[in-house]
């Protein structure tokens, strides 16, 4: 498995693969909600010129989990590695319904998903590289809470093992190419 002490070899690790989303080089950065993986993906989006898409966007709410992987697939991933700009319609978190309007991801060079279950194990045939962020639950509660508008400790309390779950069955750290520490800032 691959280490990295700062951003800027990130970016360049993930430069180094091929792309497989059509001709996207497509990065995911998975891990458990509070890891830092929004963080990250706003730098390592910098560093390499990318596009990025929060998949916080596509989830349906707090209990949709299981059900993202389809849409995600349907309506991101298929159109993208046809060659044509992927359509969705956004989550209004605030109004808890789907908003309405309609989102575009273009096609383009390098692309970076963010999100939990972005490195679903149906990625693997569109993703050139996959970073897994990790923190401790504690840690993660903290920073979660500390969201404006998510200080609902009842769904964080949900959330969590729903997510441990699916992590279990999915396996997705160890499929990952890169594990980050999220307590540890990455220099860039």
């Amino acid at each position: 498995m691959d280490t990295v002490s700062s951003v800027t070899e990130l970016a360049a690790l993930a430069r180094s693969r091929m792309p497989h989303l059509g001709g996207t080089l497509l990065v995911v950065i998975d891990g458990p909600a509070g890891a830092g993986k929004s963080t990250l993906s706003g730098r390592l989006a910098l560093a390499m010129d990318a596009q990025l898409l929060h998949l916080d966007n596509m989830l349906e709410g707090w209990g949709d989990l299981d059900r993202l992987w389809p849409r995600f697939e349907e309506e991101i991933l298929i159109p993208l590695s046809e060659g044509v700009p992927a359509l969705f319609e956004p989550w209004d978190w605030e109004g808890d319904q789907l908003s309405g309007e309609s989102a575009t991801v273009q096609v383009s060079p390098r692309l970076i998903i963010e999100g939990v279950g972005s490195a679903h194990a149906g990625i693997e045939k569109y993703a050139s590289f996959k970073i897994w962020i990790e923190a401790p639950e504690a840690e993660r509660l903290r920073r979660g809470l500390a969201r404006p508008g998510q200080e609902d400790s009842k769904k964080w309390g949900t959330w969590m093992p729903m997510e441990s779950s699916y992590y279990d069955v999915d396996k997705t750290r160890s499929r990952a190419d890169i594990i980050i520490d999220g307590t540890v800032p990455l220099p860039d």
